[in-house]
């Protein structure tokens, strides 16, 4: 591929990088498509040239940000662990990942915005994906009879949600220094122990017939 060939997607890419840090730094209603402009380095016929509108720079800005932002969790915990051990194991990868500064910067800018830009659902997709090794251990889990039956997709959106409701405090509102050790494995072993019970709560009551009344 010759220099000229790659010049465009290079353009293109250094305003998305650009766009995105303006937008963690002002926030949706603040930045500007002049801010854009300067924070890359040129015009808006460069921009023009690659997005439709301001509309459509932002959408891919955050989509940019949202696909370099959420990564795999994964364990170093031995796959013959105890299930409960293994949960913790990542949701303490989790919830580490979910106290990083720039990640507490990028959830509450998802927040404001998500629905504005259109990108709620893939948004969600992408942390469940983020979680793709939790759900094939609960597949694994219910296919044992460990776990009761049911949807594992379902199942690991449960799982993120309650770590997440955890950390709702700091997402939001943010913390000078985030949460402590201590702090993130009570918030792990809280969440992972509401999941497991709402798992059994859910199987019982799908599976609790009443009878005819006396």
């Amino acid at each position: 591929m010759t220099r000229a060939s790659t010049a465009p997607r290079n353009s293109r890419q250094r305003i998305l990088t650009a766009a995105a840090e303006v937008l963690l730094a002002k926030g949706f209603g603040a930045a500007s498509l002049n801010d854009f402009c300067r924070a890359a380095g040129g015009s808006k016929q460069t921009i023009y040239t690659h997005f439709d509108n301001k509309e459509s720079l932002v959408k891919a800005a955050m989509e940019e940000l949202l696909w370099t932002w959420a990564p795999t969790v994964s364990s170093q915990t031995e796959v013959c662990a105890p299930l409960v051990e293994q949960l913790i194991a990542y949701a303490d990868a989790y919830v580490e990942w979910l106290s990083l500064p720039k990640t507490v910067e990028y959830w509450r800018l998802l927040v404001s915005g998500a629905d504005r830009v259109g990108i709620g659902e893939s948004a969600l997709e992408r942390l469940d994906g983020a979680l793709a090794p939790v759900r094939r251990l609960l597949e694994r889990e219910m296919g044992r009879g460990r776990l009761p039956p049911g949807d594992a997709a379902q199942a690991t959106r449960l799982y993120r949600t309650l770590l997440e409701a955890q950390m709702l405090d700091l997402l939001l509102c943010g913390r000078p220094n985030g949460l402590s050790p201590e702090e993130q494995r009570r918030a792990s072993e809280f969440a992972v122990s509401a999941f497991l019970a709402a798992l059994r709560r859910t199987h019982l009551e799908a599976t609790t017939t009443v009878g005819p009344p006396a």
